[in-house]
């Protein structure tokens, strides 16, 4: 996926998705890809592990067009893709655009799935926190609010992984440009009640500083749900 999905000044725009097929020794473009993101950035590119035709994307607004004279040094290049959730059903063939990420100016920042079922889908947006669909991205509820719902900064970014005992376990970073400070959240029961705990250590907090909505990223290796990075 190309562009810069962050909230900078020089997040440049993309042009759409590239595919490769050996292992990255060559790439095609993906054509339908540039109705959908071109002009903006993409954040995210999930596959649904049980179904390889089944993609779903994550793209922001970017904040400069790809050159001078398309879309030039602006704050939303004036292109015609809505940015937010895509989803594909054919590999890539084709893109809808399915979720406008809650009404956020900048846009869809993370996508994940839910390792034990792939119907449930998790996604945060600058500004509006973390939601979560149950039906493949049909609907869409809130399940951890913003930081600072004020800021359009605001940037949640979140792993998921699974328990011992099959619960979905979330950790989720949020923080902006600066106040109040990032913390640190978890829920060990991210595909349920989703109640999250506060786990913001003296060493953690604040751990993006005010350049959360540009360096903020959440991490938690697969087959070891007690580490976070």
């Amino acid at each position: 996926g190309t562009g810069e999905p962050n909230a900078s000044g020089d997040s440049e725009a993309g042009v759409g998705i590239y595919k490769s097929t050996n292992g990255g020794d060559s790439w095609t473009f993906l054509s339908a890809s540039q109705a959908a993101f071109y002009g903006r950035a993409i954040s995210s590119i999930v596959v649904d592990p049980s179904n390889a035709g089944v993609i779903y994307v994550g793209s922001v607004r970017s904040v400069r067009g790809i050159s001078s004279v398309s879309g030039g040094a602006v704050s939303n290049p004036p292109v015609a893709a809505p940015f937010g959730l895509y989803k594909s059903t054919d590999g890539g063939a084709s893109f809808s655009f399915i979720w406008n990420g809650a009404g956020s100016i900048r846009g869809v920042n993370h996508v994940e799935l839910d390792p034990s079922s792939s119907a449930i889908v998790y996604a945060a947006a600058f500004q509006v926190g973390v939601w979560r669909s149950l039906d493949a991205g049909a609907t869409w509820a809130q399940i951890k609010t913003p930081l600072n719902g004020t800021q359009n900064t605001d940037r949640a970014e979140f792993a998921v992984t699974k328990l011992p005992g099959g619960q979905t376990r979330m950790y989720v970073g949020i923080g902006n440009a600066g106040a109040p400070a990032a913390r640190l959240y978890r829920t060990d029961d991210a595909s349920g009640a989703a109640t999250f705990a506060d786990i913001t250590s003296p060493g953690s907090l604040n751990y993006c500083t005010g350049q959360c909505w540009y360096d903020n990223y959440v991490v938690t290796p697969a087959g070891n749900p007690d580490i976070v990075y």
